[in-house]
């Protein structure tokens, strides 16, 4: 019996994250806080962009100094070969979904919401299916590991945290 290395630990790292869901902040349930805010209700200011967590990329972070999102639709696995350039451009333009981050909490839950089922990029590659459940990280950018976990929403739309390191 051959074992699939990558797919045993993408499942491990799943788990991890089911786990954390418990505990922080999820994607959905910050979605479900923003949709409940007042119509001129601004999300935390701290807040600038939001992609793929670099402690685990299936994860999820929201950044305070990288801006605006970048999520495909479909991961482009054609490196290379003829018309390379061409095939890029092709797939980029069916499947990059990008832009800057509404502060109004009802836009910005449109936009979240609009992006369930497409994928964030890791840092170092891989496309990360945007889930509903996956927990949220807090980080400076997407470059950078921090271990500051997300773990609720004030009523002024200001998230809570908590430094897993200090633990």
């Amino acid at each position: 019996m051959q074992i699939d290395f990558q797919k045993f630990i993408e499942t491990l790292n799943e788990i991890n994250a089911k786990e954390r869901g418990r505990y922080h902040l999820t994607y959905g349930e910050l979605i479900k806080a923003l949709k409940k805010a007042p119509s001129d209700a601004v999300f935390d200011k701290r807040i600038k962009g939001i992609g793929s967590w670099r402690g685990s990329y299936t994860e999820i972070a929201l950044f305070t100094e990288s801006e605006g999102f970048y999520a495909v639709k479909e991961d482009f696995n054609d490196w290379g070969g003829k018309d390379f350039e061409k095939k890029y451009e092709r797939w980029k333009k069916e499947n990059v979904v990008s832009g800057k981050l509404p502060r109004n909490a009802h836009k910005l839950a449109e936009l979240l919401e609009s992006l369930l089922g497409l994928k964030f990029i890791g840092y170092k590659g891989g496309a990360f299916t945007i889930e509903e459940w996956k927990p949220l990280w807090l980080e400076k950018d997407e470059s950078t590991y921090n271990e500051i976990a997300i773990v609720g929403i004030d009523e002024n739309l200001r998230l809570i945290t908590k430094d897993l390191k200090e633990e």
